[in-house]
């Protein structure tokens, strides 16, 4: 069996011990990126030549199962995830595996409060049983696989009492249990809610409100969230936020944003993970490549936030869309030209050294 040793400490929780099959793979030292499409060799060996350690490999644009009747499996699909295991062991880079969408759900790339998953319970069974069989295929993968993403980005309906289909602790328990038949010893990474309506902080409803995290028990859980906030800022440019801010440190609407106030945004976070001794993987995090040293700062900030708490994290996203990707332009949104050395990419690669996954 495994020792664990989790370490309070006022700048936020330091995981440290012995894995019995994730080898030297920590939670307090795993960075890297998302990747939501087929990776290919190249594809890994510039992600190697960037010291990066990990890629949150999600299914948002090809998903493992099929969201409409009679809902089968992709077998292509987990022939890739089979040869991404394989490969990326011969690489040194670990994969938190993220299925990201399953039937239920309308979006691909996340969810919304009147999904018809959070009002019935059997769209629960397919999710449950793509982990069952992501945990019995992979369950010896544990060199490589470093962390199961049960649910990506969920957001509840607000209620007073949650219960039946939209229960996100009797549904994350279920998950569990469903995994655990198959695999004792994989980290299982719990995302934190997102309550419809709600917010942290008055900082509005993008955020992760740390009140809907349901009580757990198994010995083995990452507590997990996405940080956009502010999102007039790193969404900027998009067609939903024409009218966005690009000056960072600076104002978004009445609030002054900078480190200090990115700080006091995550604090809820750390509160957290200190009194419930997990350790925090910030699974996305970005904003749009366009805007230029001023994105490239808060991205500095984020960073520097999540190593003295020591929160693991990856970028968001690597080589998956445009408006993420840091190899283009930081400055220009219209050009989509690869550039590969950009001063975006130069602080990603500076932070990846930092890696302790091999």
């Amino acid at each position: 069996m495994f020792r664990r040793t989790f370490l309070k400490a006022a700048a936020g929780v330091c995981f440290s011990g012995a894995f019995s099959k994730v080898g030297a793979a920590s939670w307090s030292g795993a960075r890297g990126v998302n990747c939501n499409f087929a990776l290919a060799e190249e594809d890994l060996v510039r992600l190697r030549s960037l010291n990066c350690c990990l890629v949150r490999q999600s299914f948002a644009f090809r998903p493992l199962i099929s969201k409409e009747p009679p809902y089968h499996y992709d077998e292509e699909m987990f022939r890739y995830l089979r040869w991404l295991v394989d490969r990326t062991r011969e690489y040194g880079i670990k994969i938190v595996l993220d299925p990201h969408t399953s039937p239920g759900f309308r979006k691909n790339t996340s969810t919304k409060a009147d999904d018809a998953f959070w009002y019935d319970s059997k769209w629960h069974d397919y999710l449950i049983d793509l982990w069952g069989r992501l945990a019995k295929e992979f369950r010896d993968d544990g060199d490589v696989l470093i962390g199961y993403d049960l649910v990506n980005e969920p957001t509840l309906p607000r209620q007073t009492a949650l219960a039946g289909a939209s229960d996100y602790g009797l549904l994350i328990r279920r998950l569990i249990e469903e995994v655990r038949r198959y695999d004792l010893d994989q980290w299982l990474i719990v995302q934190i809610p997102r309550i419809h309506g709600g917010g942290t902080n008055g900082i509005g409803p993008f955020f992760r409100d740390v009140s809907g995290m349901p009580q757990l028990v198994d010995e083995r859980l990452v507590y997990s969230f996405h940080m956009y906030w502010p999102f007039r800022f790193t969404f900027s440019g998009l067609k939903d936020l024409k009218d966005g801010v690009t000056t960072y440190p600076g104002r978004v609407g009445r609030m002054q944003v900078d480190k200090s106030t990115l700080q006091e945004v995550l604090e809820p976070i750390r509160e957290l993970g200190i009194m419930q001794e997990r350790p925090i993987f910030v699974g996305e995090f970005s904003a749009v490549r366009w805007l230029g040293d001023s994105g490239n700062e808060y991205l500095r900030d984020l960073i520097d936030i999540f190593e003295q708490y020591r929160w693991s994290w990856a970028y968001h996203a690597f080589r998956s869309a445009h408006m993420w990707d840091a190899e283009l332009s930081n400055f220009e949104r219209s050009d989509k030209s690869y550039v590969g050395d950009t001063p975006r990419i130069r602080l990603l690669n500076e932070a990846f050294k930092l890696s302790k996954c091999w």
